[in-house]
């Protein structure tokens, strides 16, 4: 997840408009849909993205609040217990920020730590804010004052920190292989649980009471230790494999552990002596989860089963099958009384957690599904899957309320028509959307490839629109009606890239079975193959139609004659592979660029190397000329992901726009050269350019 500094008047505006980078005028997309969050008083719901945190309105499905302002991954959140605050940290920052659930207003931003955070946490009461830092610190903040205490005596990062239940003490794990104890109110030292083996896993839990701390070690043990006095109280070695989850039972009288693999181990509390154990599971990653009343176990795995248990007895109720794909997640509603699970398949499907009886599927999402969960009051049920939709249920009816985020709105790749009056983007992976650019409402969408698509072109005509993807096809769309014209079959790879003549007569298309291929547009013949002899990334027609540029992984730029096929040249000096080749729109300068090395331009005169730009490009066409031919867009490299405008006639940089995250992958000019388009993170932004103002 990504964040960014929130907007006060978000309210009053539409999604496309909410929290803007500077300079950019829209956003297509809300980059995707992944962990979705109820807020305690059920009226919001949250949903992580790539670039940021949606704010819904859980009755209308109204965007309220995009929670944004970091420009890498956020790698932990935690809401508060009265979900009225979010807090978010991450890996690559240095501060924790703070949201008010309700309101979308950044609250707080929280800063002391020198280096990334590595966790963050809530106290049970709500009281303090924990965050765990790389510098090996943790920060205790009072969220009524938001005064901080500092922990200090890790020797690393801490990567791992947890409450007790009544909120008395903070545990910290870091890479020093220790973890330590503090009381939460004062930040005062407390113990160094020690006796860990090589390796901490985010397998910990305290007993309900607080009195036992337990964590699964990398020597297929279990260790509990006393958390008042530190001591090691027992060492549970029975498991033949890493431990992957531990949890105590609602009234800790039964500790249980498992492996990940087909048992799990029951322990009593008092004696610590096993008593028990549950076979008959299957090996895979998943969890251990007691339903609200503590009356049922839930076991489940990646397999296509869940298991309920009786906790009174420890015998099995029930095992729930039907589940195609494996299992991705399972949750109870808040009264205990259904239990649903989300899969690969799917399906959501919901049992009637004292029986096993299957009391209904929803088979709507068109995707696998990542997410389940029920809203505070249980009315609720809320699935996301990687689409990216995230579908509300009534749990009572168990019919289809609302539909928050459509399809498609991951989008990736971008292209103006020549009119400059629609987008394209691919949308959901394997299909092409049409955007309108001044009112941003879908226009068409076109579907067919059976795997990711590579690349989308208009045709300079405009009637066109030829996509390529890794089914090795390369299909042709009918503007205006949305009706497939043709599919051209022949390559036996991957499509990475496709372009059309100046003339809209002839499409070419380059692919990693190492050929460039020239197609007729009227017959769908192939007409021409030329060999790159190694896989072929991208592929350009010089603005007259003549010559023919491809870039591939052999570092080069290769030059053909359209007409007669023949070799003109190669170009060299990059030193890793080509991946965007583009001519100016005057003919006079072609530009070139590779993941690790300068953009190149060339004088198409001569093709000698007239200069090199600082900018550098990623896999995709992401090199685009303005109309005038004066100015070259380009992503920037590693560090904020920035697009760079610069002067093809002195090399200088004009200026840059910062907004995706974590990477841009295509870039287009409008055909008037107002307006600039960039896709990445699964959005479009469309930024205004005011030549006015390009300056070093």
């Amino acid at each position: 997840m990504l964040l960014a500094l929130f907007l006060p008047n978000a309210h009053s505006q539409e999604y496309t408009q909410m929290n803007l980078p500077e300079g950019a005028i829209a956003r297509i997309g809300k980059g995707g849909s992944g962990r979705v969050l109820y807020p305690a008083d059920g009226t919001r719901l949250a949903v992580s993205s790539r670039i940021g945190i949606w704010l819904y309105d859980a009755t209308t499905g109204q965007e309220v609040a995009l929670l944004a302002g970091y420009r890498e991954w956020i790698d932990h959140i935690a809401l508060s217990p009265d979900g009225k605050l979010l807090a978010a940290g991450g890996d690559w920052h240095e501060t924790v920020r703070v949201w008010d659930t309700e309101t979308g207003e950044l609250k707080r931003t929280l800063t002391g730590h020198t280096s990334g955070i590595g966790s963050v946490e809530f106290s049970s009461d709500g009281s303090m804010l924990a965050s765990g830092g790389w510098d090996g610190t943790v920060w205790v903040w009072d969220t009524e004052t938001w005064e901080p205490k500092i922990l200090t005596g890790s020797r690393s990062e801490v990567r791992h920190i947890a409450f007790s239940p009544d909120g008395r003490i903070l545990a910290s794990g870091s890479n020093d292989e220790l973890v330590r104890l503090w009381d939460a109110a004062t930040g005062e030292y407390i113990q160094t649980l020690t006796g860990w083996t090589p390796g901490i896993f985010k397998m910990w839990t305290f007993s309900p009471d607080g009195k036992v701390f337990a964590g699964g070690c990398i020597d297929k043990t279990v260790r509990l230790w006393d958390t008042e006095t530190g001591e090691l109280k027992h060492t549970l070695a029975e498991h033949p494999d890493w431990i992957s989850d531990v949890v105590f039972s609602p009234d800790s009288s039964v500790f249980l552990s498992w492996d990940g693999g087909d048992t799990v181990w029951l322990w009593d509390t008092e004696t610590w002596e096993l008593k028990g154990t549950l076979t008959g599971l299957t090996s895979g990653l998943g969890s251990l989860k007691f339903s609200p009343d503590g009356k049922t176990l839930v076991t489940w795995s990646t397999a296509h089963r869940v298991r309920l248990w009786d906790t009174e007895t420890w015998e099995l109720k029930g095992t729930l099958t039907g589940h195609q794909g494996k299992i991705t997640t399972v949750v109870f509603s808040p009264d205990g009384k259904i239990l649903a699970s989300g899969s690969e398949d799917h399906t959501v499907r919901l049992w009637d957690a004292a029986t096993g009886e299957l009391k209904d599927t929803f088979s709507e999402h068109q995707e696998k599904v990542r997410s389940v969960e029920f809203s505070p009051d249980g009315t609720t049920i809320a699935s996301s899957d990687e689409a990216p939709t995230v579908r509300l249920w009534d749990a009572e009816t168990l019919e289809l309320k609302l539909t928050l985020i459509e399809e498609g709105s991951s989008v990736g790749g971008v292209v103006f028509s020549p009119d400059g009056k629609t987008v394209a983007g691919v949308g959901g992976g394997n299909t092409v959307r049409l955007w309108n650019v001044n009112t941003r409402e879908q226009k068409q969408v076109f579907t067919g490839h059976q795997k990711r698509i590579r690349s989308v072109a208009f045709s300079p005509d405009g009637k066109t629109v030829a996509s390529t993807g890794d089914d090795k096809t390369v299909r042709l769309w009918n503007v205006k009606t949305g009706e497939p014209k043709g599919t051209l079959t022949g390559h036996t790879r991957l499509v990475e890239s496709v372009a059309f003549s100046p003339d809209s007569e002839t499409l070419a298309s380059a692919s990693f079975d190492t050929t460039i291929r020239l197609w007729d547009i009227e017959t769908g013949e192939q007409k021409r193959v030329f060999s790159r002899n190694t896989l072929a990334t991208c592929v350009a027609f010089s603005p007259d139609g003549r010559t023919l540029a491809g870039g591939g992984y052999d570092n080069t730029v290769r030059l053909w004659d359209v007409k007669t096929g023949e070799h003109r040249g190669t170009l060299t000096g990059h030193t890793n592979n080509v991946y965007s080749v583009v001519f100016s729109p005057d003919g006079r300068t072609l530009a070139s660029g590779s993941s690790d090395s300068p953009v190149r331009l060339w004088d198409t005169e001569t093709w000698e190397l007239k200069r090199t730009l600082a900018g550098r490009t990623m896999m995709g066409d992401s090199i685009a000329f303005s109309p005038d031919s004066t100015t070259l867009a380009c992503p920037g490299g590693w560090e904020d992901w920035p697009v760079q405008l610069w002067d093809v006639e002195t090399g200088e940089k004009k200026r840059e726009f910062i907004g995706h995250a974590p990477s841009v992958s295509n870039i287009a000019f409008s055909p008037d050269g107002k307006v600039l388009a960039s896709s990445g993170d699964g959005t479009i932004l469309l930024w205004k350019v005011d030549y006015s103002k390009l300056q070093k």
